[in-house]
C-alpha cells in the first residue's frame, strides 16, 4: 500500500515540474514563441502585434480541401499580389502542383489589372486541358488571406472557365 502511495506521489510531482516548466515559457498574448523571443530582444524591439498562424484555421481548410477532392476535383489556388497574379492547380493528396501560370511568366506589360487576369487565367485553363484536367473548385482562401470574388480574382476564374474548365 505504501509503494502505491509513493508511485501516486512521484507521478503527481511529474505532472506538477511538467506544468511549471511549460507556464515558465507561457506569456499569454504571444505564445510559447513569444516566450523564447521576449528573452532574446529588448521589449522596445520587438512588434507590438504577433501574427502566428491558427493551426485550427489551417485544419479546417486541410480537411476542406481533401473533402473536395474526394469528388475528383483538384484545387484551383489563385495569389494576387499588388503587381502580378499567379495561378495553379493544386493535387492535394499527392502534394503537387500539376499546371501554374502568371503574369509574371506571360511577361505582361501590367499585371495588375482585369485584362491580365483573364490572360493568366484562359492560359491556366489551357495548360490544365491539355493535361487532361477537367474539373477543379476554386480556393480563394488560405490561412492568411482570404479574396473576395470580384475585380482581378472574378476575371481570372472567368478566363479558365472560357478555356474550357468546370470551375
Amino acid at each position: 500500500a505504501e509503494m502505491m502511495k509513493l508511485t501516486a506521489v512521484m507521478g503527481a510531482v511529474l505532472v506538477l515540474a511538467a506544468t511549471l516548466s511549460s507556464v515558465s515559457a507561457w506569456v499569454p498574448s504571444r505564445g510559447l514563441a513569444g516566450a523564447q523571443s521576449q528573452l532574446s530582444a529588448p521589449r522596445s524591439a520587438q512588434a507590438s502585434v504577433c501574427m502566428a498562424r491558427n493551426p485550427l484555421k489551417m485544419l479546417k481548410l486541410r480537411k476542406k480541401r481533401l473533402k473536395a477532392h474526394e469528388t475528383g476535383r483538384l484545387r484551383l489556388n489563385v495569389f494576387r499580389s499588388n503587381n502580378h497574379i499567379y495561378g495553379q492547380i493544386i493535387n492535394d493528396e499527392e502534394h503537387k502542383t500539376l499546371v501554374t501560370a502568371s503574369s509574371v511568366m506571360l511577361k505582361l506589360d501590367k499585371g495588375s489589372d482585369k485584362s491580365a487576369a483573364f490572360e493568366v487565367g484562359k492560359t491556366l485553363g489551357a495548360a490544365a486541358k491539355d493535361k487532361g484536367i477537367e474539373k477543379v473548385f476554386f480556393d480563394r482562401q488560405s490561412s492568411r488571406h482570404k479574396y473576395m470574388y470580384h475585380g482581378r480574382v472574378e476575371s481570372f476564374v472567368a478566363g479558365t472557365r472560357e478555356a474550357g474548365l468546370n470551375v
